[in-house]
């Protein structure tokens, strides 16, 4: 099964994404992975072309024209939403997609064998669900539908996501699934997570949070396989942002993060913010 990152021109996504892949990369050394991306050749970093990764454009439907202003600083985010009708992703029937924001600790053979009628998720541990929505409506080819809230149930983090690919292709249901998001994203915060929750709801399945791990859980060290850093990021550690989830293993993990990091890119990083 392919391994999926997708990227947009933040500096900062694409050296987590550095890391990711080279952590990837020690714990399966032949795994088929690729890059999504919606920028140019000359906003991937350097690093990645010598980590046998196969780099993909692709224009996006939900792009600036679309998306609100105050998405514009991640918006690769929403990439994700479209792994269906990325071309080079037609003959793949399951993708795994991965946050830029990880580090690999552990196999995790088991995801590979999961087949989810849609997708697969973990649970949220840092943000909750909130919607003044109960029902969201859109439409798609002349047809109006309603979605009703489907909480409460678990609230599921996008940061690493089973995608059931051959399942969004059937009738065209991508195309359904993305009218509702562009109709609905200046309703809804948080990116795409809000959207595949709200949209998919119960038909989301849930995996073991340890694939989705963040580092300030007490058993992320010994028992996390995909560590996630949701919330602060490595440069973060000792600033104020967010300070009560650097707790746990966080410190832990922010060290293996750097130990990845050539000198210049240590330099780089370091005009980020604090580092200890």
């Amino acid at each position: 099964m392919k391994i999926v990152f997708c990227l947009d021109t933040n500096i900062r996504f694409q050296l987590l994404l550095t890391v990711a892949i080279r952590t990837l990369r020690q714990t399966y050394p032949k795994a088929d992975l690729c890059v999504i991306t919606s920028g140019g050749e000359g906003d991937i970093l350097d690093s990645l072309s010598d980590l046998n990764v196969q780099l993909i454009h692709y224009k996006p439907f939900l792009n600036e024209s679309n998306v609100p202003a105050k998405y514009h600083r991640a918006i690769g985010a929403f990439l994700k939403l479209e792994l269906a009708l990325v071309p080079e992703l037609a003959k793949h029937d399951r993708v795994l997609y991965c946050d830029c924001d990880i580090i690999f600790h552990k196999p995790f053979d088991e995801l590979f064998e999961m087949r989810p009628a849609y997708l697969a998720m973990a649970k949220e541990e840092t943000i909750p669900f909130f919607s003044d929505y109960e029902i969201l409506g859109y439409v798609h080819n002349e047809r109006k539908y309603l979605i009703k809230m489907p909480f409460p149930i678990w609230y599921f983090n996008s940061g690493v996501v089973l995608f059931n690919l051959e399942r969004f292709r059937k009738n065209d249901y991508i195309h359904n699934f993305l009218a509702f998001c562009q109709q609905n994203l200046h309703r809804l915060n948080n990116y795409d997570q809000p959207l595949l929750n709200y949209f998919f709801g119960k038909r989301i399945i849930r995996f073991d949070q340890i694939f989705n791990c963040p580092p300030f859980l007490t058993h992320s060290k010994s028992q996390g396989r995909i560590i996630h850093f949701q919330g602060p990021k490595p440069w973060q550690r000792g600033s104020n942002f967010l300070r009560d989830l650097q707790s746990g293993h966080y410190s832990f993990f922010c060290d293996m993060w750097y130990s990845h990091l050539t000198n210049k890119e240590k330099e780089l990083v370091g005009e980020w913010g604090p580092k200890a």
